[in-house]
């Protein structure tokens, strides 16, 4: 295996490659000149947006300052109030005096906030709209391929965000997935339980990681929390003796150490993902059309750029063949297109993405070489200015790069550039170049004159659905999204309970979160205690001092042992409950009736995906969030006891202005966001004529009068807000005095009280802010108990058990109709009768309800009007899973599971001997090949069963059916997908099988059903012919004698040909 680093940033010099290589070096460094400047951004602004800007920047710059000016006020009144302590009379006079600053300074913040806010906003908007207008029309004079439009950060965050739960649960995924795609044969095999333990056993090996990730959380934040109360005893030592040499006095000392916590705040580093690109080996499509998966790159691009990145990744030409173009339905998983077709939407998607990094996994590895070459042009030229990493083993792909970096068994062992690594025989990469280039020697011959053949696209319709553009695994989370969010809201009460098993982790968690919370009260409560003593004398002082750090210090240990024991409860409780709501799920998704699965909405991706993403939803609502919440009430219920024991009274004002100090806490975060939302907008392109151009600027209009209007109401309640604010804190410290001047509290009490409660005022604030989302999130919820608590229409546990089997089939005056299409009528009262012990085969015209009848004996479906009876019986009557065991199935394109080809057998009977698995082998003509492989038995199938031929896979399919020895078989176009001698291996084994069975058979090929004992020929919806071959051919005018002859006309003219 080797990979390639390509970095746009490194010297290009070094890595020679001849004329392409140069030309993107030319590229590169034009692009690098080229880049826009900062102040260019501006470049669409007028004297008016000038204007709007500069008072804007005077209110921002005001507004900013406004931070430290309030610390240089709040330290001078800490010092009068001290100071003055001593002498109560005159204290509230001289702090009434300095609360009118902070009055003052609210005011200024008000109008300065509301300045910077309306300001930016109405410009951003007027430059935004001007820009949008300039850049339509830039893109109908100028050729479309020298742009490429960024997507948007919350997109791309998204798109980062599912590859990383790609990779934390891809075992635990890949189970579920893998058997709803094969619910029929899960539930014809009554492999429903043992699909459950796998699944369970998938979730189990990741639950580990789950537990160390909370311990690595509690560790991470408890060291935090740690260094925080190690600096303050730092700091609060250091303070002490600054004081005593009157250095400084104990206000300034203290707005210092407040400046230097509040300016260590931790950096948004989300932005990073932001910046990845990703287009995989095996690239993932949804079940909707061409357009909409390309689109998933960026949801809101034009045709044109559909259509450019169409054009880059040679996808459009097979595009523009089909006849639906870019609406064709893709199918689940893609599957209604070839592999190559499929990699190259891929890469349209990643090329509409337009990341500053790109990762890049075997991209071209499903293309032909012609397509290759092209794809590869166009990568490179995405990948300038790009870091570029690409997993590749093809020279064409890898030979440009700038640095190859040979990895083997989990190791580099060569770096270097083409050339180097070429110029030394010996090399490992050197061997790989040889070994590729011989095997290309070998391969050329067969395949010069291939031609790729693209199959005809049937259309799905998705009419009804809501399709989102999702960035949650495979796209259902969101899909599921809009719907949920309306569902019934889910109680605290219900989504507790599932947690009720594991309520010790539940009781210890609590417990730690609770201290973890009241720390922070304790915590100011220290601080403030030393910053009292400053004023007591320098051996009062050094005593407190002392005193504190080392409580501090205490503290920082315990922070750490609380911290750790929280977040490993709750880790491990979280994780319990993900695996125990998977589980449930799964479970119950296995009991649904086949027509649920007929669904769009409940395609195997978007059940799987739903797995994952709401699971991962409950855990976050019960567990996660509940570990902030119990964090806040435990500082909350501390800072009110401490509060109220310190003075009553001042607690009480202090309460009474709560909501003006929460609403400002509150309005500095919804300010972030808004900003942030702002700043993702992303410029629409549209193609258009100068008439559409002035349609567009007349719609820009009405948004900039919005605009305006909203930025006036933004700015003025954010101002609003922060006056509220800063004139809660004055008003707590005026009344604080003024208890002090009647002997009502102590400098100590007020003080101490004013810092617990102000810091209780920014949890309240935090959980009154995720009070809207976990309300969303409940709703959202009710998705996971919709599938708990669906009764299924066909009961699987309900009616008796069926110990044998003769074999006797009847459909009774069937009527049916698919859930999914009710219109269209399948069955108008069939009668059928099959007896013990015979051969029958269903043939008619593509759908005329042949493999219909085989779903109505299984009972994937239960038929409208009529009965279907085995042995005299109503099937409906009897136990699902009893009746299934007596059935074998084999279909057209036989489900294996991504295992040992032992395992796949012994999924047709759950405890079969060793002995019984390897004679079911030999029946079905599998030994012998089984026998040759070097694993025999143990040999892996790989997924879907992709490492053996479509004969290996069905014989290994008939296999699983014969193990369970059943009375009845049903064979679904069990040979039709095969060619001539694997068909010819396969009939010889089912002929052996069928003996002494009940045989139901599906077919066209006259060589399979002419020695059937009832050939019964199906059309309209009922039977219309039916007799043995001999019988029935000897009707000239009959259905069969006609099938027939069309058949061997078509023969005939494929031999002709």
């Amino acid at each position: 295996m080797s990979s390639s680093v390509h970095g746009a940033g490194q010297n290009q010099s070094e890595a020679g490659g001849g004329g392409d290589n140069n030309d993107r070096k030319k590229a590169g460094a034009e692009e690098k000149v080229e880049k826009v400047p900062f102040m260019k951004l501006f470049s669409f602004a007028d004297r008016w947006d000038y204007l709007l800007m500069a008072v804007g920047s005077v209110g921002a710059c005001a507004h900013g300052a406004s931070v430290p000016v309030f610390f240089i006020f709040f330290g001078k009144l800490i010092n009068i109030i001290g100071i003055a302590s001593f002498f109560p009379a005159m204290v509230s006079g001289r702090v009434a005096k300095y609360s009118l600053d902070f009055v003052y300074l609210g005011v200024v913040i008000l109008f300065s906030s509301w300045t910077e806010v309306a300001c930016w906003m109405h410009t951003g908007e007027r430059q935004a709209a001007k820009m949008r207008l300039a850049y339509l029309r830039s893109m109908l004079d100028q050729d479309i391929a020298v742009f490429d439009t960024e997507a948007s950060t919350g997109e791309v965050i998204n798109a980062i965000t599912s590859d990383v739960l790609v990779v934390q649960d891809a075992i635990s995924e890949k189970v579920p997935e893998e058997v709803i795609g094969n619910v029929r044969t899960v539930q014809a095999f009554v492999g429903e339980e043992k699909a459950v333990r796998t699944y369970r056993e998938a979730l189990l090996r990741t639950y580990k990681y789950g537990k160390r990730g909370g311990l690595a959380k509690g560790l991470g934040l408890g060291s935090m929390h740690s260094v925080l109360f190690l600096s303050w005893a730092l700091l609060v030592w250091f303070t002490g003796i600054v004081v005593h040499k009157r250095i400084s006095n104990g206000g300034e000392s203290f707005t210092t150490m407040l400046n230097v916590v509040i300016a260590g705040l931790d950096l948004d580093v989300k932005w990073l993902r932001g910046q990845i690109g990703l287009v995989n080996q095996e690239p993932a499509l949804f079940a909707t059309s061409i357009r909409e998966n390309i689109l998933y790159g960026k949801s809101d691009a034009t045709a044109d750029e559909i259509n450019h990145a169409a054009k880059l990744s040679e996808a459009i030409t097979f595009i523009n063949n089909l006849p639906e173009r870019y609406e064709t339905q893709v199918g689940e998983r893609g599957i209604q297109l070839s592999g190559g077709q499929k990699q190259r939407i891929a890469i349209s998607r990643a090329i509409l993405k337009n990341p500053s990094i790109l990762l890049l996994d075997e991209a071209t590895s499903a293309l032909d070489a012609e397509s290759e070459k092209s794809v590869q042009e166009a990568l490179d030229r995405v990948m300038v200015g790009r870091t570029t990493v690409v997993i590749a083993h093809r020279l064409s792909t890898i030979r440009n790069a700038d640095t190859i970096a040979v990895v083997d068994r989990g190791r580099i062992v060569e770096t270097g550039t083409h050339e180097q690594l070429m110029a030394n025989p010996l090399s490992a990469y050197s061997s790989l170049i040889q070994l590729q280039e011989a095997a290309q020697l070998q391969r050329k011959p067969s395949f010069s004159h291939s031609t790729s053949i693209t199959r005809p696209l049937r259309h799905v319709s998705v009419h009804g659905i809501d399709i989102v553009s999702c960035r949650c695994r495979y796209g259902a989370a969101e899909a599921n999204d809009e719907g949920q969010s309306k569902g019934k809201p889910v109680s605290m009460k219900k989504l507790y309970s599932m947690v009720r098993p594991d309520w010790v982790f539940g009781v210890s968690g609590t417990i730690s979160a609770f201290v973890a919370g009241a720390q922070m009260p304790l915590f100011a409560l220290g601080v403030t205690q030393a910053l009292v003593s400053y004023y007591m004398g320098w051996e009062t002082t050094k005593r407190e001092v002392r005193k504190i750090a080392t409580l501090f210090c205490g503290g920082a240990v315990l922070t750490v042992v609380f911290h750790v024991i929280e977040h490993l409860s709750f880790g491990i409780m979280g994780e319990r409950l993900t695996l125990r709501v998977r589980e449930k799920m799964f479970a119950a998704i296995l009991r649904n009736e086949i027509g649920w699965f007929d669904s769009t909405s409940h395609t195997s991706a978007m059940l799987a995906s739903r797995l994952e993403t709401d699971a991962t939803l409950v855990r976050t609502i019960v567990v996660d969030r509940s570990t902030i919440l119990l964090q806040n009430v435990g500082m909350i219920v501390t800072s009110l006891i401490i509060a109220f024991i310190l003075n009553w009274r001042i607690t009480l004002v202090v309460l009474a202005t709560y909501p003006l100090m929460v609403s400002g806490h509150i309005s500095e975060a919804n300010m972030l966001a808004a900003e942030a939302v702002s700043n993702m907008r992303t410029v629409a392109a549209f193609c258009a004529e100068e008439k559409v151009i002035k349609l567009y600027a007349d719609e820009l209009k009405e948004p900039g009068k919005r605009s305006f209007r909203r930025g006036q109401g933004a700015g003025v309640f954010y101002g609003v807000s922060q006056f509220f604010l800063f004139s809660s804190y004055a008003l707590a410290l005026w009344y604080g005095s003024h208890l002090m001047s009647k002997e009502l509290a102590t400098f100590r009490s007020v003080m101490k009280s004013f810092m617990v409660l102000i810091v209780t005022a920014l949890a309240m604030g935090e959980t009154l802010a995720m009070a809207p989302d976990i309300i969303k999130g409940n709703q959202m919820a009710s998705s996971v108990f919709d599938i708990l608590d669906r009764k299924t229409e066909v009961q699987i546990d309900t009616g008796d058990d069926i110990k044998k089997v003769e074999g006797v089939i009847q459909l009774r005056d069937v009527e049916f109709r698919y859930p999914s299409r009710s219109a269209v009528a399948v069955f108008k009262g069939l009668d059928l009768l099959m007896k013990a012990g015979k051969s029958m085969a269903l043939v008619g015209m593509s759908g005329s309800g042949k493999s219909t009848v085989l779903s109505l004996i299984l009972r994937f479906y239960d038929p409208i009007a009529g009965k279907v009876l085995i042995d005299g019986k109503d099937i409906k009557k009897l136990k699902l899973k009893s009746l299934r065991r007596h059935i074998g199935l084999v279909q057209q394109e036989p489900a294996l599971f991504a295992t040992t080809i032992y395992e796949n057998i012994l999924y047709g009977k759950d405890g079969a001997t060793e002995a019984e698995v390897i004679e079911a082998a030999k029946l079905a003509n599998a030994h012998t090949f089984i026998s040759s492989l070097p694993e025999g038995y143990q040999t892996k199938v790989g997924e879907r069963g992709v490492q053996l031929s479509g004969g290996q896979k069905q014989r290994i399919a008939i296999a699983r059916a014969i193990v369970k020895d059943p009375a009845i078989l049903l064979l679904d176009e069990a040979t039709s997908a095969l060619d001539v001698e694997s068909e010819r291996v396969v009939q010889q084994a089912l002929d052996r099988v069928m003996k002494n069975r009940t045989t139901v058979m599906v077919a066209h090929r006259l060589s399979t059903i002419k020695n059937a004992d009832v050939i019964s020929v199906i059309q309209d919806g009922k039977i219309i012919e039916q007799g043995d071959h001999q019988h029935l051919i000897e009707n000239k005018n009959g259905a069969y004698h006609k099938l027939v002859n069309l058949q061997q006309q078509q023969q005939q003219q494929l031999q002709g040909a």
